[in-house]
């Protein structure tokens, strides 16, 4: 059975709308397309299923830092706002993550 990804998804981000007003998610990504690391990894099939339900489902994605300035300078965020964020810069973010990003033209912050 594949999982799906959509409906992981979706929950994640219509939960996070009912504990706060004026909120975000932030998706945290560290390896990708590395099996050796099972525990930070994300395989390129499903970093690709999850962009394009973003996509799909018309999200706003923005860098990290613009949703802090919003939340700071009290701006009321748009609906469906989600940052993705990659931890540690590691290789595989260039060779296979930034790729993917580039293609959907989706913000990213890099930490």
């Amino acid at each position: 059975m594949k999982f799906n990804w959509s409906i992981f998804i979706s929950l994640i981000l219509y939960t996070s709308t009912l504990f706060a007003d004026n909120s975000a998610v932030a998706f945290m990504y560290h390896r990708f397309g590395e099996p050796k690391y099972p525990s930070t990894n994300i395989k390129i099939e499903q970093f690709r299923d999850q962009l394009e339900y973003l996509k799909a489902n018309d999200y706003n994605v923005w860098h990290l830092s613009k949703i802090i300035s919003y939340i700071k300078a009290k701006k009321e965020l748009p609906p469906k706002t989600v940052a993705l964020t990659i931890d540690d810069a590691y290789i595989s973010f260039y060779e296979n993550g930034y790729p993917l990003l580039k293609e959907f033209g989706f913000a990213f912050s890099l930490m």
